[in-house]
């Protein structure tokens, strides 16, 4: 099958003069960088689940509180991801939205009671973000709360 010279210089201009392989390998690229883009980065990767879901599973299940801040819009794919595993190794699992506050500089705060020995349902949570390699940080505070609760916030 033969082009018209009118059809070849069509798809030429259209190529910007590329080859039909230099125009695949650049629309492979651009599929890639569309990709990176629409992957939210704080979604965890199938080994964190592995690990964090392995660690959940060797403790008695508790009772989490994990919520995220009201004004962090970036958070919630990750708050929400969290709070299904603790369901699913059987945790009793608390949703709050928070507003204000200091938020944590890695993203993700956890506020434990006060005692010098972290209970089990907070050993457990500590235990399984270590794990899994999430960052945050600890705020012992003195609570009424029935678990630890975990506040997921946008990273600046």
């Amino acid at each position: 099958m033969r082009l018209s010279k009118a059809q070849a210089d069509d798809y030429k201009t259209k190529l910007n003069g590329a080859s039909p392989q230099e125009a695949k390998e650049e629309i492979e690229e651009l599929r890639a960088r569309l990709s990176k883009l629409e992957h939210d980065p704080r979604v965890l990767t199938p080994e964190q689940v592995k690990r964090f879901t392995d660690i959940l599973h060797k403790h008695q299940p508790g009772h989490v509180i994990v919520s995220r801040n009201g004004g962090s819009l970036e958070c919630g794919g990750v708050q929400k991801q969290v709070r299904k595993l603790f369901s699913q190794a059987g945790w009793t699992v608390e949703h709050w939205e928070t507003l204000g506050g200091n938020p944590s500089p890695v993203g993700l705060m956890i506020f434990t009671g006060t005692g010098e020995v972290l209970t089990s349902d907070e050993k457990g949570v500590t235990e399984a973000l270590t794990a899994a390699r999430i960052a945050f940080t600890v705020e012992r505070v003195a609570t009424s709360n029935a678990g630890p609760q975990l506040v997921f916030t946008d990273i600046d």
